[in-house]
């Protein structure tokens, strides 16, 4: 049996589009969790910044800017809804500069295990910001 995606390109029909951008929001920050914590494993089984360290923290970065992506394309409900929006993106960005190339430089094996945690800490806090955006769903 074959599947049917509806006209919409949503998950259901009567799917919204908040509810879509929190079902990709969802998905990219699953995968920044999972890998963000691969790259601390795999920092404390070699000690160093491996290759394939930096190649985690690249997908987390990368799902990252995916979130940043989403959320430009978001249309929020409520008010409150749009200031969280703006929170997330602004915490999104942030993680990105700050642990990319412009700052800190992860993603080219610069750092230390508690740049990779602290990393770890600012991804789990947007899970948080994410789960807390998804609660005005209803």
């Amino acid at each position: 049996m074959v599947a049917t995606v509806p006209e919409s390109g949503h998950t259901s029909e009567n799917q919204t589009s908040f509810g879509y951008c929190l079902e990709c929001l969802e998905g990219h920050i699953l995968a920044a969790v999972t890998e963000t914590r691969h790259a601390v494993e795999r920092f404390n089984s070699s000690r160093k910044m491996t290759r394939g360290v930096v190649e985690k923290i690249r997908v987390v970065l990368a799902e990252v800017q995916g979130i940043d992506e989403d959320i430009g394309e978001a249309e929020a409900p409520t008010p409150e809804a749009e200031l969280q929006l703006k929170q997330i993106l602004d915490a999104s960005r942030w993680i990105r500069k700050n642990f990319g190339l412009g700052g800190i430089g992860l993603t080219i094996g610069k750092g230390t295990e508690a740049d990779l945690k602290n990393l770890r800490k600012q991804v789990l806090y947007l899970q948080k910001m994410i789960y807390n955006l998804a609660s005005l769903e209803g």
